[in-house]
């Protein structure tokens, strides 16, 4: 069927519209007397490893959590060192409690200006894995959405430094939604 403005769309009964616009994409339509879902978001998770990307990903989570009324739960987390602590020449113990610390001092910051601006937020520093960590923080604590940040790496970069995001996917209870951000 073709119609005036430019739109084409065909269908039949059960299959979902098809249109092409003119800018030439291609959008699915369903059939209208389907009822889209409801999206409810409650508690919004946000991972933040204070990188650009993860600070871009946080301004999404911010107004996602502003629509919804939703509390927005705020997590850092602190990777050890690979070093084995009787080869080091630095204490470990004490370098991983002051990156702890540090973590702890910049999510108060973070939490501060989302509760000033009316935000329901809360922050915690979790050790270990960081994709480990996220994956079962939010089996721990229900939450209805992950929001990640990702560098958007490629080829070889990604290959050598892996995805956090890409693996949150892959093991994560509930939906994530992944922010690309620039080099970060």
């Amino acid at each position: 069927m073709s119609s005036g403005d430019g739109i084409h769309t065909t269908s039949r009964p059960g299959w979902p519209s098809l249109g092409l616009y003119g800018s030439g994409a291609l959008c699915a339509a369903a059939e209208p007397a389907a009822e889209p879902p409801v999206l409810s978001l409650r508690r919004v998770l946000m991972p933040l490893d204070f990188s650009g990307p993860s600070r871009d990903a946080l301004a999404y989570a911010r107004r996602l959590a502003a629509h919804f009324r939703a509390e927005l739960l705020v997590v850092h987390v602190s990777e050890s060192p690979l070093v084995d602590p009787h080869l080091a020449e630095f204490d470990t113990q004490t370098f991983e409690e002051n990156a702890r610390q540090s973590a702890r001092t910049e999510l108060e910051k973070v939490v501060a200006e989302l509760r000033a601006a009316g935000h329901g937020a809360s922050a915690r520093v979790l050790s270990g894995v960081p994709w480990h960590e996220i994956t079962e923080f939010a089996r721990w604590e229900p939450v209805d959405l992950i929001v990640a940040g990702t560098r958007g790496y490629t080829g070889l970069k990604h290959i050598l430094l892996g995805s956090t995001a890409e693996r949150i996917i892959r093991h994560a209870s509930c939906p994530v939604l992944v922010v690309r951000g620039g080099p970060g």
